[in-house]
């Protein structure tokens, strides 16, 4: 087969020598020709031109010689008494006609026409204005000669006289126009159209003419002289001369074939001899160069080769390298610990531990990066040399890593792990500890690697939520997952949904029981998980980033629930949570005003709920919103209040209207002292500030009498209602409401 390659190179490199020789020969047939050509009709054409000037100096010298003869014989002429006598006396002359104007005007001639007996007259008077010239008359072309004693003398112009041996090729005649037919003089057959007047001087058969006007006297008719050149024999010298170079050109091709083929065999062998050594390195093998290509061109080319060889296996194994490691940790990466964990799976079963360090974010901004690469060195380091000895150390992502060990580990030896993992990281003199968080799975013998990684995430991830050290992998949290994802996907994310739907939990002043308004509580209807809590999707639909349209959804609800009421003559307050990523929206002020003018609903009965987790996110934006909120005209309510770190900054740095304890506090209020304690203090702290308070959770009579005592102003809870739909929650307020409302919820 290879062979047979270089045996086509061979042909290639003949065709190619072929090909350049026709190309040449083509090139130098077309220049020699048209060189050739170019030449001979230059050639030609100052022949051409010759006769034409050889012509006009015979007519030239004919003029001459008439003017001599009209000199010296015009008084003999005048002396002839006859026509025979002037007969006789012209004979010697060659004159071919003769006008003698006798004193009494009358004309003779000689020898009588009637043309010239019709042009006499004018003859006289063109004659005797130049004295000689050339006169047309009866498809003839006379020169004439005048004297002044009455005499013209003629003699007729011939194009046919004796031409020199160089010219007699040209062929001459004399044409006469006459509007747009040329006519050829002494031959009225011969006729043609007046527009080769124009022509070029060559024609395709390669014809040379030249069309010269001759100047006559009077103005009958134009009168050409034309010669003309036959091209057929220039193009039988060009076609000899072309056969001389296509002659040479065979000689030539012949010549450099028999060399091709001979530098060819010197050529294949050693490209055969590099071909193989070709094949050699992609088979990585190594084969020897031969004494005799040593040091030629092909020699150094395998040399190089050889060279080149030894490159790309450096080459190849540092990019495998870099494919299957961490840069910064040398550990191996996910795509190869996903190769080896699935060979290894097909001979033993596998313990997997993966743990994400919790925090990292807050070491590289308050430590510096270069800090946090650091202790990634340092983690590395640790989990290579640990004990037990691991059969797999990876590095899955930034804070992500997995061990894999081949017999079973229990929880407690796991848990001592991540404890040696986690404890005193040494960094500028000073020790560090990290938080993991990790999960574990056992994997038997011939499991799928890939669906084991999934479930081994899943586990880390409930721990990451949980906020403990480890959780081992169960059944039940594939099936928490796959909830999730399903909401996940089928969370809608445009507002004009109906698969939401508003429940409204009143909210009862305490000193007259009556109902002031309510909080609203969206649910969510889904087509085949049922009812599903906020708790859930809300998380989802902040992650998602589709939050802004549920809280729009919300808003508009509630607000056209409002107008509603209040055209049934129902003043009530709603109350509406917002998260984190409504707050931060700076285009919520104005949506919500959009809404509230909308629907005709005042903006004090629009309550809007935050919790101090959501300002801790941003602080001045967030502060920047709510205070723009609150110029708007909505009650601003701290809900939760107790659960947070900050919640007495808050209180002097928020324009709130309302605070809400939470129900942490209220659940336990009649047995749990302290519980009492905090919120009678909250209590009387926030109506100092002039604020309302409501607590929430409220489940029992004896609850109730107590905030009563405490002066706690407004409640919700189960011992009042659930939450209501919009129908019910109306039908149960209008049990309720027979005092005026108060300002506040």
């Amino acid at each position: 087969m290879a062979t047979s390659r270089f045996i086509s190179l061979r042909w290639r490199m003949l065709a190619l020598v072929v090909l350049i020789l026709l190309l040449m020969s083509f090139a130098a047939t077309w220049v020699a020709r048209s060189t050739y050509l170019k030449v001979i009709q230059q050639q030609q054409a100052e022949q051409l031109q010759r006769a034409a000037d050889d012509w006009a100096k015979r007519v030239r010298l004919q003029q001459q010689e008439l003017q001599l003869i009209i000199e010296q014989q015009a008084p003999n002429i005048l002396e002839q008494s006859d026509t025979t006598s002037l007969t006789k006396f012209l004979s010697g002359f060659k004159l071919s006609n003769v006008l003698i104007k006798q004193s009494d005007s009358t004309i003779t001639i000689w020898p009588e026409q009637q043309q010239l007996r019709l042009h006499a007259a004018s003859m006289f008077t063109d004659l005797a204005k130049v004295g000689i010239g050339v006169i047309h008359l009866d498809d003839n072309l006379l020169n004439c000669a005048y004297n002044p004693l009455g005499v013209i003398a003629c003699q007729r112009i011939d194009v046919n006289s004796q031409l020199d041996p160089g010219q007699l090729q040209v062929h001459q005649s004399v044409w006469w126009l006459q509007g747009d037919l040329l006519q050829q003089l002494q031959d009225s057959s011969q006729t043609q159209e007046a527009a080769v007047l124009q022509q070029p001087q060559v024609d395709a058969s390669f014809n040379q003419q030249l069309w010269q006007q001759v100047s006559l006297l009077g103005e009958g008719a134009a009168v050409y002289w034309h010669g003309q050149l036959d091209g057929a024999p220039l193009q039988e010298q060009a076609a000899q001369l072309v056969n001389k170079i296509m002659t040479i050109f065979l000689l030539v091709l012949m010549v450099s074939v028999l060399l091709v083929i001979s530098h060819s065999r010197g050529l294949i062998k050693p490209l055969q001899a590099l071909q193989r050594f070709a094949k050699a390195v992609g088979r990585g093998e190594s084969i020897k160069l031969h004494d005799k290509f040593r040091n030629d061109e092909v020699g150094q080319l395998y040399q190089q080769m050889f060279a080149m060889k030894h490159a790309l296996t450096e080459r190849h194994h540092h990019l495998h390298y870099q494919a299957t490691h961490d840069g910064l940790t040398g550990l191996v990466n996910r795509f190869a610990a996903g190769q080896q964990l699935e060979t290894s799976l097909l001979s033993q079963s596998l313990c997997l531990l993966q743990f994400r360090v919790q925090s990292f974010k807050e070491i590289n901004d308050s430590l510096g990066f270069a800090s946090g690469d650091e202790i990634l060195h340092q983690l590395a380091r640790r989990m290579k040399e640990m004990q037990p000895q691991p059969l797999l150390a990876a590095r899955f992502d930034s804070v992500e890593f997995l061990l894999a060990f081949q017999q079973q580990v229990n929880d407690e030896q796991l848990l001592q792990i991540l404890q040696s993992l986690s404890q005193n990281y040494t960094l500028v003199q000073s020790k560090l500890q990290l938080r993991l968080g990790a999960g574990c799975i056992d994997l038997p013998m011939g499991a799928d690697i890939t669906h084991g990684l999934r479930q081994l995430s899943i586990a880390t991830q409930q721990a990451q939520r949980d906020g403990v050290s480890l959780v081992r992998y169960h059944e039940a949290l594939d099936e928490a997952h796959n909830r999730q994802l399903s909401l996940i996907r089928d969370l809608p994310v445009t507002s004009n949904t109906d698969e939401f739907f508003v429940l409204y939990q009143p909210v009862v002043r305490l000193r007259d029981g009556k109902c002031l308004g309510a909080e609203a509580l969206i649910r969510w209807q889904h087509p085949r998980l049922g009812v599903v809590s906020p708790v859930e999707f809300i998380p989802i639909a902040e992650y998602a980033g589709c939050i802004h349209v549920i809280t729009q959804w919300l808003v508009n609800t509630v607000a056209s629930d409002l107008s509603r009421w209040q055209r049934q003559g129902l003043s009530l307050k709603v109350g509406v949570n917002l998260s984190v990523h409504d707050v931060l929206d700076s285009d919520l002020p104005e949506r919500l005003a959009t809404a509230l003018v909308h629907h005709q609903v005042d903006p004090e009965q629009l309550v809007l709920e935050v919790r101090e987790d959501v300002v801790m996110h941003m602080p001045d934006r967030s502060m920047q919103t709510l205070k723009q909120l609150h110029q708007q005209g909505s009650l601003l309510t701290l809900d939760n209040f107790g659960k947070g770190q900050s919640s007495l900054a808050f209180l002097k740095t928020l324009p709130l209207q309302q605070l809400k304890i939470d129900r942490h506090f209220i659940t336990n209020l009649c047995q749990d002292q302290k519980d009492q304690l905090i919120v009678r203090t909250t209590i009387e702290l926030a109506h100092a500030m002039g604020q309302i308070v409501i607590a929430e959770g409220v489940e029992d009579a004896a609850t109730e009498v107590l905030l009563k005592q405490l002066k706690c102003d407004l409640v919700q809870g189960y011992f009042y209602a659930k939450p209501l739909p919009p129908a019910e929650f109306i039908r149960w307020v209008q049990q309720r409401q027979h005092a005026p409302l108060t300002a506040g919820l």
